[in-house]
């Protein structure tokens, strides 16, 4: 009888032990992707609390695109993502292609004028669908 108690025991503690760690699996692969936890509780717009683990949001200044990640558990910093948002606002000279449109058409020639004579461009492309933000940057590099 007591063997058969110890090992229900056992056995509810292991089940408690796996779910816990499905739980904070999801959350962690969502973090180390970009992506806000999805199992974790939003305490306010920039912090999350898990079971035993939290998470912080840092969001661009004058977006809503996250810029910063970061996911902690038992003191230390477990999972983290830093996005490279490129703030068009402050640099004209970049052109933007959302939805295939392209926004600024002005710089277009300025962007091949530089691609043909081997200068910098930058070049970004916005999808509003799932608010993924892409920037291609040529540089030439002599040797």
């Amino acid at each position: 009888m007591k063997k058969k108690v110890l090992m229900i025991i056992g056995i509810i503690i292991i089940l408690l032990a796996v779910i816990y760690g499905m739980i904070f699996l999801v959350d962690y692969i969502c973090v180390s992707h970009g992506k806000l936890p999805v199992l974790a509780q939003k305490i306010d717009s920039e912090n999350y609390n898990g079971l035993g683990y939290r998470v912080t949001v840092k969001y661009h200044k004058n977006t809503h695109q996250i810029e910063k990640l970061t996911m902690f558990a038992f003191g230390k910093t477990i999972a983290g993502v830093e996005s490279n948002y490129l703030d068009t606002d402050n640099d004209p000279n970049i052109i933007i292609i959302e939805d295939g449109k392209i926004q600024n058409e002005n710089l277009l020639d300025t962007f091949l004028k530089n691609a043909d004579n081997k200068e910098p461009s930058t070049l970004q492309i916005n999808n509003t669908s799932n608010g993924n933000t892409e920037t291609i940057t040529l540089e030439y590099v002599t040797r």
